[in-house]
Parts: C-alpha cells; sequence; structure tokens
C-alpha cells in the first residue's frame, strides 16, 4: 500500500459510507415483514475514497447492487483543463483559449471481477492496496448484511 491511502468518512475513521436515496411510505404487507415505515426506492451506494499521499485529487468508488450483481465505478479526481474550440475553417484542428473547463472521468460501471481484476489495478498499480480496498468492501458488506459477490 505504498503512496496510496483510504481517506476515512466520518469522525469514527470509518472507510465505507453509505448514501441511502429516496424512500417510500410501506405498503401494509412490507410493513408487517420489516417493520419499518418508509422502504428505500433504489439500492443505496457505497463510497470509498482514496488519494496518493503526494497528490492532491481524491478518487471515489461506488458501489451499486443491480439485478443481484454488484457494480463499481471508479472516479477520477476533478481537474482544470484549456477549453478547446474547433477552428471556423477545418473542424479538425481545435485552438486552445483562455477558459478554464473541469473535467470529470469515470471509468464507467464494471462487474466486481472486472474492477478488482482490471480497472483498479491499472490504475493504482500496487496489489496491496487493491486487496485493502476489496476488504473495505468486503466487510461493510457483511455489516449490511449482503450477499458476498
Amino acid at each position: 500500500m505504498v503512496g496510496w491511502m483510504i481517506v476515512p468518512q466520518t469522525e469514527k475513521g470509518a472507510k465505507v459510507s453509505v448514501k441511502r436515496i429516496r424512500c417510500r411510505p410501506s405498503s401494509p404487507k412490507e410493513l408487517e415483514e420489516t417493520g419499518r415505515k418508509l422502504q428505500p426506492m433504489w439500492p443505496p451506494t457505497l463510497r470509498l475514497l482514496f488519494k496518493y499521499a503526494s497528490g492532491d485529487g481524491i478518487f471515489k468508488i461506488t458501489l451499486q447492487r443491480r439485478k443481484g450483481r454488484y457494480r463499481l465505478n471508479l472516479h477520477e479526481p476533478v481537474t482544470r483543463k484549456r477549453k478547446q474550440v474547433p477552428s471556423r475553417s477545418t473542424r479538425y484542428v481545435t485552438i486552445t483559449t483562455d477558459e478554464w473547463v473541469e473535467v470529470k472521468e469515470s471509468s464507467g460501471t464494471k462487474p466486481w471481477s472486472i474492477f478488482f481484476c482490471v480497472t483498479l489495478p491499472g490504475r493504482v498499480r500496487s496489489e496491496a492496496f487493491v486487496e485493502a480496498v476489496q476488504e473495505a468492501f468486503l466487510t461493510k458488506l457483511a455489516k449490511l448484511r449482503w450477499p458476498p459477490p
């Protein structure tokens, strides 16, 4: 894990945070089964933040459970670049302007196996850190009582 570190998300030092998205009222049947008055409309999103020790930007990994499978997405730190505008005479040549644009990039959603075998190792190039991230997600999934991937 040389150089890479997980950013704690709470004062207690939790590595993975849970973001619950919107709730709806429970039906009488659901109220009897679960005892909860509100049911989530979408599955919660798990989020883990990490950064390089000497770097400025913070990377984000989001995990969602869709149709019984786990999908992960790696978000790069926001970067600022100069805006490029196509020239008037030919659309193939671009001209750099004085305006700055914030660029957000992500890997796109990937299944668990592809994300931890290809996407994340290709970005961080540290097997120990990839295992630490995977272990952090697995412990959080166990606490939420979700099935393992």
